[in-house]
């Protein structure tokens, strides 16, 4: 059904959590946008809010930054394909930082105003995989440098490196070893190697919760990954962690978790959906906001995720 816009479709049960004895933990609707209703909306990879709680949606394959509201209704956008200044072409991420927007590229970072103008261009030394906050400053994940996490304060400026060192003598070793693929809002990185890497009491520690390595395969002479825990998001600051990872024991699986306090997986249910899961995060005023493979962006409501958490 669609209300009053193009871009505004309510759809319903096709995203759902079952547990293993297939009874359903949520069946509910949503709110969605996808390629089919704005052609901009194709191969969407990450999401930001400001603090008036629009959301910048980063799309990938559109070259586009799309701006909606809480009701996931698009105000504006920005950006085209290109290398030039303020030209968006393999984007990373993006991270709103007070009035500004940072986008991710390769081995770049391409800074705006929230009204879509271009400020200024970085060049970096390593390419980033994903970001998050710590402490006033930006913390990313990356393949490039000797550890596997770096800092930036929040003009964009490179601070240092955190975290193990990188220790591979030849590239595949390196990437395998310490490419940092998802990190959250409180600290959770998991690296190709399969192991999970989080901070708990100032002090970072490695951990093994059992899961698969990630896939890395060559292609057109670049590295890439896919990890198994392919999305995750903190639900509050300083609380749990919803996380999206697979099954050592069935390839295509995907699970819905919750990582209590950077310690332990507990599998809430497995989710039965159209297409996987590429990124996720919670909204300023609690929805969860779910990106998928298929060009395709649902919110579902903060009641729907309590009521998730509520059968765990």
């Amino acid at each position: 059904m669609k209300y009053g816009s193009a871009i505004i479709l309510i759809g319903a049960v096709l995203l759902t959590c079952r547990v293993y004895a297939d009874e359903y933990l949520f069946e509910t609707d949503y709110r969605s946008i996808s390629v089919e209703d704005d052609q901009r909306v194709y191969d969407p990879i990450d999401l930001s809010w400001d603090e008036s709680g629009l959301c910048y949606l980063l799309c990938k394959g559109s070259c586009t930054v799309l701006v909606l509201n809480q009701k996931m209704e698009l105000l504006s956008a920005f950006g085209e394909c290109g290398e030039g200044p303020g030209e968006l072409g393999q984007v990373k991420a993006i991270e709103v930082v007070g009035g500004e927007v940072f986008v991710f590229q390769d081995h770049r970072l391409d800074i705006f105003s929230t009204s879509g103008d271009y400020i200024s261009r970085k060049i970096l030394a390593i390419n980033i995989t994903d970001t998050a906050f710590l402490d006033d400053r930006l913390i990313v994940t990356s393949h490039d440098g000797d550890r596997l996490l770096s800092t930036f304060d929040l003009t964009g400026e490179a601070i240092g490196e955190i975290g193990p060192l990188c220790e591979g003598r030849t590239w595949d070793e390196k990437f395998s070893q310490c490419s940092g693929y998802r990190i959250s809002g409180n600290n959770l990185v998991n690296f190709v190697s399969g192991a999970v890497f989080h901070q708990s009491n100032e002090e970072w520690t490695e951990s093994d919760w059992g899961l698969p390595h990630g896939k890395v395969w060559n292609e057109g002479g670049a590295v890439y990954t896919k990890g198994y825990i392919s999305a995750c998001c903190e639900l509050k600051p300083g609380m749990d962690t919803l996380v999206v990872h697979g099954d050592p024991g069935e390839e295509e699986a995907s699970y819905l978790s919750v990582v209590a306090q950077g310690q332990k997986i507990k599998i809430i249910g497995d989710l039965d959906s159209d297409s996987g899961i590429r990124n996720m995060e919670v909204s300023p005023n609690g929805d969860l906001w779910v990106l998928y493979w298929d060009s395709e962006v649902r919110l579902f409501s903060e009641d729907h995720l309590k009521t998730i958490l509520r059968n765990r």
